[in-house]
């Protein structure tokens, strides 16, 4: 109740972020994608005109994020090109953001991204070491995808552009991990706006033995300072309490390449609510899927409840949440109390 009431007085107006998927096409062929068996739609003309439509008629004079997705979103820059030209004629302000696996960016794309696109931020998933790299990724075109992604790195750094590296993990890629963070090292010659995290895969996170790779992912932050990145902590410390903790809570809206309108990017087919061509169709389904009165049994008790996905439908599961959370957040405060420890007595050891 309390934060059905603190995300009503919240609210803005019109919608704040538009997640896009130009396309479900990709390049790689990841062994755990949960897009897998989707029809590899794209969108078409009218759907793109549409889509730019959708977005101006909904804004409400706001700055909008573009967050593009995918698919690989990058097989698709003319479409790219195409909505934010069409939104910027149309006199609507944005921002965008996007997730990739960054094997299609090249220097005309950072230039894009740089100009017309505005990509503030972008999330390249990776999977370990070379070898579990080309095992996972899948690549339909052979090509020495590992180190040219890593080289694509340092120069969206150089460029300016945040980049948030994800290393998808599980028991079976683990043991790679020093090596690939070695190679990190060795290959990003700027670091300067890259952050990277260990991140869990679904099955890891629901297999009741998910409290052990936590402790090992964790752990493993120390890999990420060493080779001189910026650690970003899954799960920890937050600066300030969020009112929402998804898109789908937060009146974000996805749109996928045929113009149907989701509230969350997995796209559960319960949860269309519409397209880009009519507008909102059923409004129910939306307000279905992200209710706050509807938790799952476990978590109706749980203190981190306010601090997480509060709703029953999210595609998400965790075995430990709670205990997961504990830890993250344990590791937070120490790094805290050990950087404030570095900087007030630079020249004392740290207790």
């Amino acid at each position: 109740s309390v934060s059905s009431m603190i995300r009503m007085y919240a609210k803005k107006k019109g919608i704040p972020a538009y997640t896009i998927l130009p396309t479900l096409a990709c390049n790689a062929r990841c062994v755990y994608c949960y897009e897998e068996g989707r029809p590899q739609v794209t969108m078409t003309p009218e759907t793109v005109k549409q889509t730019i439509r959708y977005i101006r008629d909904t804004h409400e004079g706001q700055e909008v994020t573009l967050q593009w997705f995918g698919g690989e979103p990058l097989l698709c820059v003319d479409i790219i090109d195409e909505i934010c030209e069409g939104l910027k004629e149309a006199g609507v302000p944005y921002k965008s953001a996007m997730i990739s696996n960054g094997s299609l960016i090249t220097d005309e794309v950072i230039e894009r991204m740089k100009g017309l696109w505005d990509l503030k931020r972008i999330q390249i998933s990776m999977d370990g070491a070379e070898a579990d790299y080309i095992a996972r990724k899948r690549y339909y075109k052979d090509h020495d995808y590992y180190h040219a992604v890593m080289h694509t790195i340092s120069k969206l750094s150089e460029a300016g552009i945040a980049v948030s590296v994800r290393c998808n993990v599980d028991n079976k890629n683990w043991e790679g991990i020093p090596q690939y963070m070695e190679d990190m090292k060795r290959y990003i010659t700027n670091k300067e706006h890259v952050s990277v995290y260990f991140s869990p895969l679904m099955d890891v996170r629901a297999d009741q033995d998910d409290l052990t790779f936590w402790k090992n992912t964790i752990a493993a932050r120390d890999l990420i300072v060493n080779a001189g990145f910026r650690p970003l902590a899954y799960m920890g410390l937050r600066r300030k309490y969020r009112v929402n903790h998804c898109m789908a809570d937060g009146g974000s809206v996805v749109i996928g390449p045929d113009g149907s309108l989701f509230p969350c990017e997995h796209c559960p087919a319960e949860s269309r609510f519409g397209d880009v061509f009519h507008g909102v169709t059923d409004e129910k389904a939306k307000t279905e899927f992200c209710r706050t009165d509807r938790v799952r049994e476990k978590c109706k008790t749980c203190t981190f409840l306010p601090e997480c996905t509060s709703f029953a439908a999210c595609p998400w599961t965790d075995a430990h949440c709670k205990e997961a959370h504990e830890m993250n957040i344990l590791d937070s405060l120490k790094r805290l109390v050990e950087n404030s420890l570095e900087i007030e007595n630079p020249d004392e050891e740290a207790i």
